[in-house]
């Protein structure tokens, strides 16, 4: 398998600490991570005799998120496979990075070819699901599969899925109304231009990564423009005018999370540079540069070797003699020695 690999938990039942993987690039890190993971993990065996090996989590070859983002889809079958409905979402930010939990999705038409593939008699599941997918080499490949409830089931019962009344009509055994149910969900698929967000969070981390200098101007301002523009279609995890009780409790334990997760935030998300840091470097980088053609070009012609110059090579150094007055370098004396090929000449 490639490098990078993503070291993940093969399954979140009794999970200790909220932890959705990690990523490998080499063998020692690949080594060192996935005996941490074992480590973390261990007493799951112990909790529950159903859950044996548990402890051993899954390698993956990891991949990077192109533009197409990460796909969910998402919905219910039953026991025959008969009532199968499915919506499907992208993802569009994520709690930690490279991987991590959802926080918004956008609405996405339906995709038979995605919803195809996910319904696989042979798995002989039934219920609730989601099953994630990413472009990789030109096609779709599913890279997690949660037979269970998820994040942004909000989402899909305001398109129409009305998911938790199926998996109760299922689990009764009332294949009619569930038929009759799942047919009407099928043709009720609305996904105009509904978007989900957990906003308390996302607002908590924008605040974050802004603090800490770990996002830019424009993507935060990105962000605010999207809250936004889809306000008025919005559907939030917990938050809700007619019922708060459910928001208050989720943001007290949004911010117990947060503050248990402040050292891999800051661990797992680089710095952004600001527009004037970012041109002093190149500034810098470039005089260096010019600093190298210069004594590689003096060298060449002690030597004889025919070469050719382009640009102006040391102009940084020419406009300040230019300025006139008083000049000081930058970096200490032994730190502005260039070579030559022998004495005699000037700096």
């Amino acid at each position: 398998m490639p490098y990078p690999i993503l070291v993940k938990p093969r399954t979140h039942v009794h999970g200790l600490i909220n932890n959705k993987g990690a990523v490998a690039r080499s063998a020692n890190e690949l080594l060192r991570k996935y005996k941490l993971a074992v480590a973390q993990e261990k007493v799951r065996e112990l909790e529950s005799p159903l859950l044996w090996d548990s402890e051993r989590p899954i390698l993956q070859q990891f991949v990077n998120v192109g533009s197409e983002g990460i796909h969910s889809v998402t919905g219910f079958i039953d026991r025959t496979g008969e009532s199968f409905v499915t919506r499907r979402s992208r993802k569009v930010f994520q709690r930690s990075r490279p991987v991590g939990v959802g926080v918004c999705y956008e609405s996405l038409s339906p995709d038979p070819s995605l919803s195809r593939s996910v319904h696989a008699r042979e798995l002989g599941y039934f219920g609730l699901f989601e099953v994630e997918f990413l472009s990789f080499e030109g096609t779709w490949a599913a890279i997690d599969f949660n037979p269970r409830l998820y994040n942004q089931i909000g989402l899909d019962i305001g398109r129409g899925l009305p998911s938790p009344l199926l998996a109760c009509l299922g689990a009764l055994g009332d294949e009619p109304s569930l038929r009759d149910m799942g047919s009407k969900a099928e043709h009720d698929n609305d996904t105009a231009s509904a978007v989900f967000y957990d906003r308390f969070t996302l607002r908590a981390m924008l605040l974050a990564l802004y603090v800490t200098s770990r996002i830019s101007h424009e993507d935060l301002a990105y962000w605010r423009s999207w809250v936004k523009r889809n306000a008025a279609h919005a559907i939030d995890v917990a938050a809700e005018r007619g019922d708060p009780m459910p928001g208050v409790i989720h943001s007290l334990s949004e911010i117990y999370l947060g503050l248990r997760s402040v050292g891999r935030f800051l661990q797992s998300t680089p710095r952004v540079m600001s527009a004037g840091v970012r041109r002093e470097q190149d500034r810098r980088r470039d005089h260096r540069g010019w600093a190298v053609w210069a004594f590689t070009c003096a060298h060449l012609a002690a030597r004889n070797i025919e070469h050719r110059i382009f640009g102006y090579p040391m102009q940084f150094w020419s406009q300040i003699a230019d300025a006139g007055g008083e000049r000081y370098l930058k970096s200490y004396c032994f730190g502005a020695n260039i070579s030559a090929p022998t004495r005699g000449y000037s700096f």
